[in-house]
Formats: C-alpha cells, structure tokens, sequence
C-alpha cells in the first residue's frame, strides 16, 4: 500500500521501500534527482518532537490514488515542539 501511494504521489520516481531489519538505525530520506544529484536528509533525532498546526487526519486504509489525492491537498504547518531541539541536516552529493 506504501509503494503504491507513494507511486502516485510521485508518478516518475523509482520507489524503494525496505524492511526494517534492512535498515541502519539512523533515520533518513535519500533523493535521487533525474540529473544525477543525491540529496539525503538525516533525522536521526527521529520524529517525536515534530508536530502538525491543527488536526490533519489521513485515511490509512483507503485505496492508494485516495490517499494521494488527500495527502496532495493537505495544508499544515510542521514545527518542532516547544523546548525540544529537532537538527536536521541536508546533504547533496553530486554522482
């Protein structure tokens, strides 16, 4: 279900969803552009002290194209909670 509102969120990406136990501890998200650019963005405090301006609400369950046409039009802000420290850090790499 993840790979498939992924797809449709983004319609010319290659999407690669691993299993956990695939996966080193440190949270990130890895881009790789068209041109051959990478772009990482490490979150390795995790996302426990993120948090969305008012209440979005998302159905999980519903069909793939569902979801994406949802999460497209969603409209919040996102903001680290008051008194936490939440770095994150960019990286671009050219290939």
């Amino acid at each position: 279900m993840r790979r498939a509102v992924m797809q449709e969120l983004f319609p010319n990406a290659q999407i690669e969803i691993c299993e956990k136990a695939q996966l080193p501890h440190e949270r990130s998200l890895n881009l790789r552009l068209g041109d051959g650019r990478n772009i990482t963005i490490l979150l390795d405090q995790g996302l426990g002290a993120w948090r969305a301006s008012g209440t979005p609400r998302h159905d999980f369950m519903a069909e793939p194209l569902r979801q994406a046409r949802s999460l497209r039009s969603l409209k919040f802000a996102i903001a680290v909670e008051e008194g936490r420290d939440a770095p994150v850090v960019l990286q671009a790499t050219e290939v």
